[in-house]
C-alpha cells in the first residue's frame, strides 16, 4: 500500500504537469492504455488463467465507476492545485461510511456519523462554497471521491475470488474502449518528451494498481487507508517544489479536519471489529 501511494502520487504529479498541453480525457486514455501495454507480458505469462472469471458483471461495474472517476480526477488536477485536489479526494473514506450504511445495511453508530459530518465540514473548508474562492471543479473532485469509494468496495469484493492480474486485465479490457471515444474528440499528438512522461505514468500506474489490489487481498481496508494520507504531504511537497504553489490556510485547516475525521472513523471501525472478534471467540 505504501508503494502504491508513492507511485500514485507520481502519476498525479505527471498528469498535473502534462495537462498544460494534453486534455485530461486524453491523459486518461493514455494512462489506462499504456498501463495495459506495460503489463501485457505479465498477462501473457498468466494466460489463459488471467481471463478466467465468473464475475464479468462486477468487473464491468467496477471499471465504469473507475473510468468516470478517473476522467473527473484528471480534469480536477488539471484545474486545481494538487494539494487542494488530493485534500478533496479524502472525502472517499467519509463516503465509505455512508455507503456502508445505505448499500450494505451496516449499523453505523452516532460516533461515526458525527465524524462524517465533521469530515464534510473539512471538505467545505477546502471547496469554500459561496465565496470567491469556490471552484465548481472542486465539486467534480468531491463527486469522484464518491465513485472511488464505490469502486473500492467492488475491488475489495473482487479480491475474494479474482487474482491481481485478472482484475488489472479486465481494467484494461473495459477502460480502454470506454476512454478512447472521449479522447478522440480532443486528440493532439504528444511531443517526444511527453511520450516519455506518459510511458512513465502508465508504468507507475500499473504498479500502483497491482500494489493496491494486493494490499486489499492481504489486509482490511480500514487498516490500509491511513497510509493513503501520505498522498497529502507528497502533494504539498510537489506543489511547492515543482509548481511554486503554497496551500492557503483553508486547505491546511480542511486537510487537518478531514484527516482527523477519517482517522477517527477508522478507529471506531477497528473497535467494532475487535468487539465482534471478542464475542465470536468466547467459549460456547
Amino acid at each position: 500500500m505504501l508503494l502504491a501511494t508513492v507511485l500514485m502520487s507520481g502519476v498525479h504529479a505527471i498528469g498535473h504537469d502534462l495537462s498544460k498541453d494534453i486534455h485530461p480525457l486524453q491523459l486518461m486514455f493514455f494512462r489506462v492504455t499504456l498501463q495495459f501495454v506495460i503489463l501485457l507480458p505479465f498477462f501473457i505469462k498468466d494466460w489463459p488463467a488471467v481471463i478466467k472469471t465468473t464475475r464479468l458483471k462486477d468487473h464491468a461495474w467496477r471499471n465504469i465507476f473507475g473510468v468516470v472517476s478517473m476522467a473527473m480526477w484528471f480534469y480536477g488536477i488539471a484545474h486545481l492545485p494538487l494539494s487542494n485536489a488530493v485534500t478533496l479526494s479524502f472525502a472517499a473514506p467519509i463516503f465509505t461510511t455512508i455507503i456502508a450504511a445505505i448499500w450494505l445495511h451496516e449499523k453505523v453508530h452516532y460516533h461515526r456519523w458525527i465524524a462524517t459530518l465533521i469530515g464534510f465540514a473539512g471538505v467545505l473548508l477546502v471547496a469554500r462554497p459561496d465565496t470567491a474562492g469556490f471552484n465548481w471543479v472542486a465539486m467534480l473532485v468531491i463527486f469522484q471521491a464518491l465513485l472511488v469509494a464505490i469502486a473500492n468496495f467492488l475491488i475489495k469484493s473482487l479480491t475474494s475470488s479474482e487474482s491481481n492480474m485478472t482484475i488489472l486485465f479486465y481494467m484494461g479490457v473495459f477502460m480502454i474502449p470506454l476512454s478512447i471515444l472521449p479522447a478522440a474528440y480532443v486528440w493532439v499528438w504528444p511531443s517526444l518528451t511527453a511520450w516519455g512522461w506518459l510511458l512513465l505514468m502508465g508504468g507507475a500506474s500499473g504498479l500502483a494498481h497491482y500494489g493496491l489490489t494486493r494490499a486489499f487481498q492481504l489486509s482490511d481496508a480500514s487498516a490500509l487507508m491511513p497510509l493513503d494520507y501520505l498522498r497529502l504531504p507528497l502533494a504539498i511537497a510537489t506543489d511547492m517544489a515543482l509548481f511554486a504553489f503554497v496551500p492557503d490556510v483553508y486547505t491546511w485547516a480542511g486537510a487537518a479536519t478531514i484527516a482527523a475525521s477519517c482517522l477517527y472513523i477508522l478507529h471506531r471501525e477497528r473497535l467494532h471489529r475487535r468487539r465482534i472478534s471478542d464475542v465470536t471467540s468466547l467459549p460456547r
